[in-house]
C-alpha cells in the first residue's frame, strides 16, 4: 500500500511511523487461536453472563435446530475463543502479538487510548470443535481532533475471524481514540 492509497497519515509522522502505518494497513496473515471451542468454555461463559439459551447449553436442542452440536455465545469471540492462553505467565517462548492500537499510539506519540466503538458482524455460528484464526488491519486514521478528553486522532481497525475451514465467521470494526500528547499537536 502507498501513502496515496491510505486516506490520512498525519503530516508530522516520521518516515519510520509512515512506513509502520502503511504496514499496519495491510491485512495480516491469519493467526490461529490457542483454544478450540468446547463445551466447558461455552458453559463457563454462559454461567458468567447468566445466559440460559438452550442453543448454548443443550446439545440435543442445538442439533434439533440444525447445528452439529452446542453453539458458542457470540460474545465469546472477543476473548474466550481468541485470547491466547497465557498461564503460567510469561509462557515459554512468548512473543507479543501485533497490536495495531498500541503500535499506532507509539508511532504517533499519543500515550492514552480508549475504545470508542466496537461493532461485529456475524456470518456463521461458532460451534464446538471450531478453532478460530484472526487477521487484522488498520482501516483509517482521522485528521487531528480536539475532544473533551484531549487532542489526538481517531483510528479504525478491522479484525476478521475465520474457522478451521477458512470460512469467515465474523468481522469486527473497532474505533479507538489516541490522545494525551503533552503540548498538543506537533508542528
Amino acid at each position: 500500500m502507498t501513502e496515496d492509497e491510505f486516506e490520512t497519515i498525519p503530516d508530522y509522522a516520521s518516515e519510520e511511523a509512515r512506513a509502520g502505518i502503511l504496514e499496519m494497513a495491510q491485512e495480516t496473515e491469519p493467526q490461529p487461536c490457542a483454544v478450540e471451542c468446547c463445551e466447558h468454555l461455552i458453559r463457563h461463559w454462559c454461567e458468567t453472563v447468566e445466559d440460559g439459551n438452550p442453543l448454548y447449553l443443550d446439545e440435543e436442542y442445538a442439533k434439533s435446530r440444525g447445528f452439529r452440536g452446542l453453539v458458542a455465545q457470540p460474545g465469546m469471540i472477543v476473548s474466550t475463543l481468541t485470547v491466547p492462553f497465557r498461564w503460567p505467565w510469561p509462557p515459554k517462548g512468548y512473543k507479543r502479538e501485533r497490536n495495531i492500537h498500541f503500535e499506532l499510539k507509539e508511532f504517533l506519540g499519543l500515550p492514552v487510548g480508549i475504545l470508542v466503538d466496537w461493532e461485529v458482524e456475524y456470518y456463521e455460528p461458532i460451534q464446538v470443535g471450531d478453532r478460530l484464526s484472526t487477521s487484522g488491519r488498520l482501516s483509517s486514521i482521522s485528521p487531528w481532533r480536539k475532544t473533551r478528553l484531549g487532542e489526538g486522532h481517531f483510528w479504525t481497525t478491522e479484525t476478521n475471524y475465520r474457522n478451521q475451514n477458512d470460512q469467515r465467521v465474523a468481522r469486527a470494526v473497532t474505533t479507538l481514540y489516541g490522545y494525551g500528547r503533552e503540548g498538543g499537536r506537533p508542528s
